[in-house]
């Protein structure tokens, strides 16, 4: 299974960009390394202005998912937590979980608070699932490994 030509040569593009400390075992990238990676049509413009929108959106999401989940425990008291999710484009997924309340521990001190209305999020970028490109790339650094280390 040979690894695409198109993620070799980023990842060649990404090496050159990377400094290793082998006493402390850090590997650091430049900061414009995903820049230079991006394909030509796109600019890290558009790129900054997606994230924006995702920042915003995350926001908008939590604050209508909150106020349905917490009419939705109003009609139902028997729920103490509602669960949802937002498809974030590819398999990224916005994830949260409400809660009507939730004891907490109060920073710097020994005591417990209720909370009340606690939301949760979980916002995944998922990379790639073991499969495809990434499946054949964990595999030859498994191998390389092997014969390296073992």
């Amino acid at each position: 299974m040979a690894i695409n030509q198109t993620v070799l040569d980023m990842s060649e593009v990404i090496m050159g960009g990377l400094t290793a400390d082998s006493n402390l075992g850090v590997v650091n990238s430049q900061e414009d390394i995903f820049e230079k990676t991006l394909p030509q049509d796109l600019t890290m413009a558009v790129v900054n202005q997606v994230a924006n929108h995702n920042t915003t959106f995350v926001a908008a999401a939590t604050h209508a998912f909150g106020t349905m989940a917490m009419n939705t425990m109003k009609d139902n008291s028997k729920l103490d937590t509602v669960i949802g999710s937002f498809d974030m484009g590819g398999d990224d997924q916005l994830s949260m979980i409400y809660a009507r309340s939730k004891e907490m521990h109060v920073p710097g001190k020994d005591e417990k608070i209720t909370k009340y209305g606690v939301t949760n999020i979980a916002y995944e970028v998922k990379a790639g699932k073991n499969g495809g490109e990434l499946k054949k790339v964990r595999a030859e650094l498994n191998e390389l490994a092997m014969a390296a280390f073992k």
